[in-house]
């Protein structure tokens, strides 16, 4: 079976992509008279799965293809590092020009910053920092992301869709978390109002789109939930707020999303009382914890590992994530 015809062929020939809707015959390939539109996530973020591949079996094609495929959606970037939604593959031309964090484009970013963890290669990350960058420079208004035109950055469509529900677990993965918790509770306040997140609501109306009143059960905002969790344990359902009232000021952490903070206790010396965490404590004790060493800056944001302290709760120490901001990272520069 021929692997490549085209930059872009590689998702007809190995596998149907998930994100297109194109037939594929196992045997004799793309069917006759098939469309060649497909999306950026279709085509640039089939590295993950190749590469693992690759990995497994010992044979470089299938990573070698998946990135011959990713670059050259790469190099279809506008100036402002921006990418469209839908391209030809046959042409090489982009279809749709406006683009957000959606759907299209969401799991294009997704699997860039992926594959740099699961592989490890500097190219990864910084394609992925790029477009991130880019991404909170022309999408982002407040905590919400509307879509833009790639050559312009020019607002397009003020719609929120289920699908950028994964952007909240991604910037967490990244450390950007207050950006993340930010994102999180807009999509939560969506959610709360009608029970589930609606497959596309108007930002600019502040309504469910008239003709997408459905829910398909997606995974996205249930997997940033987890993950903001993890970072910070923000509870990942909303608590009752006399339980809030009831905590020590050792189980709120900067970034959650719906805690009412307690006034900052007195610290006590390392020297007077060795606590170490800081929950160790009898219930009622409001003390902080004496392994605690304070983030060189209130705004956890860091340059290297070493602006960053002790954590108060565990007395590991705090690493400075590839974003720039402290916290107990698995992965950090």
């Amino acid at each position: 079976m021929e692997l490549v015809w085209s930059d872009f062929r590689l998702e007809y020939v190995i596998l149907p992509s998930m994100h297109t809707s194109k037939t594929l015959d196992y045997k004799y390939g793309v069917m006759e008279n098939e469309t060649t539109e497909t999306s950026t996530s279709g085509c640039g973020s089939l590295i993950l799965e190749m590469g693992a591949l690759s990995k497994m079996t010992g044979d470089p094609i299938y990573e070698s293809v998946a990135l011959r495929a990713l670059r050259k959606l790469w190099s279809m970037q506008s100036s402002l590092k921006l990418f469209g939604t839908t391209l030809d593959v046959a042409t090489g031309q982009w279809i749709e020009y406006s683009s957000g964090i959606g759907a299209g484009v969401d799991s294009f970013y997704e699997y860039l910053l992926k594959a740099h963890i699961l592989f490890g290669k500097e190219d990864f990350w910084k394609m992925f920092h790029s477009a991130y960058v880019a991404a909170q420079k022309y999408f982002r208004h407040g905590a919400w992301y509307h879509e833009a035109d790639m050559r312009t950055g020019r607002a397009t469509y003020w719609q929120l869709t289920s699908l950028q529900a994964f952007w909240p677990g991604l910037q967490v993965l990244i450390g950007d978390v207050m950006a993340a918790n930010s994102s999180h509770r807009e999509f939560f306040h969506v959610w709360k109002r009608y029970g589930v997140l609606p497959e596309r609501y108007l930002l600019d109306h502040q309504m469910i789109h008239p003709t997408e009143k459905y829910y398909p059960l997606r995974p996205e905002l249930a997997e940033s939930t987890f993950y903001l969790y993890q970072a910070t344990k923000g509870h990942p359902l909303p608590l009752l707020s006399n339980w809030h009232e009831e905590l020590p000021e050792a189980y709120v952490p900067t970034n959650w999303t719906f805690v009412k903070r307690q006034p900052r206790v007195s610290r006590i010396s390392a020297m007077s009382l060795q606590v170490c965490p800081a929950l160790n404590l009898k219930s009622g004790q409001h003390i902080e914890s004496a392994c605690h060493i304070p983030d060189a800056r209130s705004d956890f944001r860091c340059l290297t590992d070493e602006d960053c302290g002790v954590d108060a709760t565990t007395c590991r120490r705090r690493s400075c994530s590839m974003a720039g901001f402290c916290g107990l990272w698995l992965f950090s520069r």
